[in-house]
């Protein structure tokens, strides 16, 4: 965050910045950055856009969007990571007339900041 910001030194607002970003009861940022290529690049586009009360189906498709893969497949991924613990699956509340399940989205479980800075992929590569 310091070097982002091409500061000479780490000050309190980079700490608290990066403590705030560490997930509670969240998993070592190595569990996400030993994921393949393209889960990894599955977890960079989560991070980059507003995933907060958005169903899954929803982000799947915007996350498909920025990519070759399909909304099935991100979708498929998203629940993968989520049994593996990368990523938690939160209950979203229902919106009244909803008779079926109940919608839920997801968050990581990993601190973004550091999987942005160590991962070695990015969002331009391909798929």
């Amino acid at each position: 965050l310091a070097s982002e910001d091409e500061a000479d030194r780490i000050e309190p607002p980079h700490l608290e910045t990066a403590r705030t970003d560490v997930p509670d009861d969240g998993v070592h940022v190595a569990r996400a950055l030993a994921l393949s290529a393209t889960r990894q690049r599955v977890l960079l586009a989560l991070v980059d856009i507003d995933s907060s009360d958005r169903p899954i189906r929803e982000l799947a498709s915007a996350i498909a969007a920025r990519s070759s893969l399909t909304a099935g497949t991100v979708t498929r991924f998203l629940y993968e990571l989520a049994d593996r613990g990368v990523i938690e699956r939160v209950q979203l509340s229902s919106s009244g007339h909803n008779s079926g399940r109940q919608p839920s989205t997801v968050e990581p479980r990993y601190p973004a900041i550091a999987f942005r800075s160590l991962t070695t992929v990015s969002l331009d590569d391909a798929p």
